[in-house]
């Protein structure tokens, strides 16, 4: 994707894509183009391979030539550092081991009240 190649990613230019697009399948373009609405799910495992079948983590979120070492313009955990995003991972973790934790006392903590007889209610 060169400028000049008509690709939308080299020339952010939608007709401009849409008509080479269509020349290059022989087809005529009206010059008119639209978008649908779309809904996009990702799963969890970011759409690598199953396990027995695909890398180990630390082949591409490693600092040092991972396979994804030449791309950019994109944070990856384990091989890009900042430390605003680094603090700001650390921070939600901490948080969600304080409200997990939280949540565990306070069930042990309604379930003795509970056994005893007494209210959990404030």
């Amino acid at each position: 994707m060169h400028p000049g190649d008509s690709a939308y990613w080299g020339e952010f230019d939608w007709e401009r894509a849409c008509a080479a697009g269509m020349k290059e399948v022989g087809l005529p373009f009206s010059g008119e183009y639209d978008f649908a609405a779309t809904e996009m799910y990702w799963p969890v495992n970011h759409m690598v391979a199953p396990a027995n079948q695909s890398v180990k983590c630390i082949e591409c979120h490693t600092r040092d030539g991972g396979r994804l070492a030449n791309l950019t313009d994109f944070y990856m955990p384990g091989r890009d550092r900042s430390p605003w995003i680094d603090r700001a991972g650390l921070g939600a973790l901490l948080l969600a081991l304080v409200g997990v934790l939280a949540h565990g006392v306070a069930r042990i903590v309604i379930s003795g009240r509970r056994k005893q007889g007494g209210s959990y209610e404030a």
